[in-house]
């Protein structure tokens, strides 16, 4: 992106010219934010690129202390409770500006009450709706009586649970259209599973195959490389021993007079 101060405001817009926004900071455009660059002047012009890309991206190694297993929001129900419903808690998006937790849901003539511990109520509906509250969702599972209410908190650090691990060990079970998500990826493995295995058959027949032709030429053309080596050898030792005695000779003509050489 190019960020530019022209006409006495801000512009912000892609490289590729596919949006832009104008206007005093804070600018934001596709998630990035532009504020602070204090006072400028007519002409400033700042590129803006990622600083990384996929190769950057690597597993960081953690300890199973690490591990946010617990889920982040927990209930209780009031020991004065009637009923045979149990609060259903799931993460949902923060409100703006923050309620004061903890939290209470309470139950009055058919109807669900959540309010915030300053008495704030954040939604109201019917027994068996879901009810948006600052950083979760919660539902009535069972059988409320009228009169029972539940309080509603964060986790505590360290608190040992595992509620968030089993809500992740069931999305495998959320149906889709050609099954579970589970069964969806075990089918997906076992299909490439199954063409590996097919492509590793071929590649062994293939590789036989060819093993069996080089072996057929060699038959067909008659040559026993290793007989071939060792008459080589034999040739080489043969004539670097002639080439020796013709090598002798010349030096014993050498030294003879030239009347006994003629």
């Amino acid at each position: 992106m190019t960020l530019r101060y022209e006409g006495g405001q801000w512009v912000l817009e892609r490289d590729d010219l596919g949006g832009s926004v104008t206007g005093p900071l804070p600018l934001t455009l596709d998630g990035l934010t532009v504020d602070g660059l204090g006072t400028p002047r007519i002409g400033d012009v700042f590129r803006i690129r990622g600083a990384g890309g996929a190769a950057g991206i690597r597993l960081r190694p953690i300890s199973a202390a690490e591990l946010a297993t617990a889920q982040r929001w927990v209930s209780a129900p009031a020991a004065t409770n009637s009923g045979s419903a149990a609060a259903v808690l799931e993460v949902g998006p923060a409100l703006a500006p923050p309620a004061t937790p903890p939290f209470a849901l309470a139950v009055a003539a058919g109807t669900l009450t959540l309010t915030d511990a300053l008495g704030t109520v954040l939604g109201v509906g019917p027994v068996g709706s879901t009810l948006a509250g600052d950083g979760f969702t919660v539902r009535l599972q069972g059988t409320p009586a009228d009169g029972d209410s539940f309080a509603i908190r964060r986790n505590e650090a360290r608190s040992g649970g595992n509620g968030n691990a089993l809500q992740l060990l069931a999305v495998r079970d959320i149906a889709g259209p050609a099954g579970t998500i589970g069964e969806q990826a075990d089918a997906l493995v076992s299909r490439i599973a199954v063409s590996l295995s097919a492509q590793q058959g071929q590649f062994a027949t293939a590789e036989e195959s060819r093993n069996q032709a080089a072996e057929a030429l060699s038959l067909q053309s008659g040559v026993d490389l290793d007989t071939e080596a060792s008459e080589m050898l034999r040739l080489q030792q043969a004539y670097n021993a002639n080439a020796r005695v013709l090598q002798a000779a010349r030096e014993i003509f050498a030294t003879l007079p030239a009347s006994s050489r003629s």
